[in-house]
């Protein structure tokens, strides 16, 4: 189907998260992205960053909002795979260490995560590895952290950055958290040279919830759809992002229906 040019599959989350794992399996760079209403207005408006986003090489619903864009389309709304859901997965995958690098000189069946963060998050980077580590004892992984002037360039690496990707191009998986749009824009850069990089997904505020800076919706309220309440209780700066998302979005779904 399609949403404001944005090409998607209506894969349910077995199916998704089937494909994920495949993608570790394979000798080749996979790109993950996470849809969600603020991804499509942007996309919307943005004709670059809906380029950026038919370019995923599996894309997952990763907002209850888009139920209106199925229910407008008369197709059967096939769920969410949440980035917590994959971020879960990939580590998990690696703490058996069942994926082997691509690099012959690397010891066969480690598999590495790379974690990308940005310097001015509300999570540290050292914050997110004790994280990973203490939920996953045997995870292998380390990380970089990207200054936020390199981030105002986006899809554009300075020489620096470039210096401190060689930190992560040996990782099988890239888990990057600078925000949107621009972990769109460096997940996909990673293409051009990918290292030993299989899976590279923005996770967006994922970490933030490992490590206690927010907390996570209790289950009743994400299945009636309110967790963008419980987020703006949180941070009632995200009112803006959140409005576009609950509001705008519905709204200009309907208005453009035979646009979609």
């Amino acid at each position: 189907m399609n949403i404001f040019g944005v090409t998607i599959s209506a894969k349910n989350r077995a199916e998704v998260l089937g494909n994920i794992r495949q993608a570790l399996s394979d000798n080749t760079f996979h790109r993950v992205t996470t849809l969600n209403p603020e991804f499509l207005l942007l996309a919307r408006e943005d004709n670059r960053f809906r380029e950026n986003l038919n370019q995923a090489d599996i894309k997952t619903i990763d907002g209850g909002g888009l139920r209106v864009v199925f229910w407008l389309q008369k197709k059967p709304w096939s769920g969410r795979v949440t980035g917590g859901e994959i971020v879960d997965l990939l580590c998990h995958e690696a703490s058996l260490n069942l994926t082997p690098t691509l690099s012959s000189s690397q010891e066969r069946g480690k598999c590495k995560i790379g974690i990308v963060v940005r310097e001015d998050g509300l999570s540290s980077l050292e914050e997110i590895l004790v994280a990973l580590r203490k939920k996953y004892p045997s995870l292998d992984c380390n990380g970089i952290t990207i200054p936020r002037i390199s981030i105002s360039a986006r899809s554009r690496l300075d020489a620096n950055l470039e210096i401190d990707l060689q930190k992560i191009l040996d990782c099988a998986i890239i888990l990057c958290s600078l925000g949107a749009p621009e972990q769109e824009y460096f997940t996909e850069s990673l293409r051009q040279n990918p290292g030993n990089i299989r899976v590279a997904v923005g996770v967006g505020g994922v970490f933030d919830i490992l490590t206690g800076k927010i907390k996570q919706a209790p289950r009743w309220i994400s299945k009636v759809g309110l967790e963008w309440l419980w987020r703006l209780l949180q941070q009632p700066r995200r009112f803006r992002r959140i409005f576009r998302a609950v509001v705008v979005f519905p709204y200009t779904c309907f208005i453009y229906k035979k646009k979609l």
